[in-house]
């Protein structure tokens, strides 16, 4: 999948797959490291897209993934944290 092809679809969640094919690195990667980030504090993640575990299913929100490949936002807006600019 490109990130174009991903812009034009009509969901709000990605795959770890579609992800994974755009960050040319390997779905399970992408999943323990999802894992990982969600026993950190956040502002001490790594993946700094937007993503929620439903059951033993990861779900990418695709708009935030866009957002973040492209570089258009690096950290998530923190509580007390609004104004302040990425």
């Amino acid at each position: 999948m490109t990130l174009y092809a991903m812009e034009q679809l009509d969901r709000e969640h990605i795959s770890l797959n579609e992800a994974s094919d755009i960050l040319g690195c390997d779905p399970q990667k992408l999943r323990d490291q999802l894992d990982l980030d969600d026993e950190l504090p956040v502002d001490m993640r790594k993946i700094r897209f937007p993503h929620i575990k439903i059951g033993n299913r990861q779900r990418i929100m695709r708009i935030g993934f866009i957002r973040w490949v492209r570089g258009e936002t690096l950290t998530p807006d923190l509580p007390g944290e609004e104004g302040k600019g990425n």
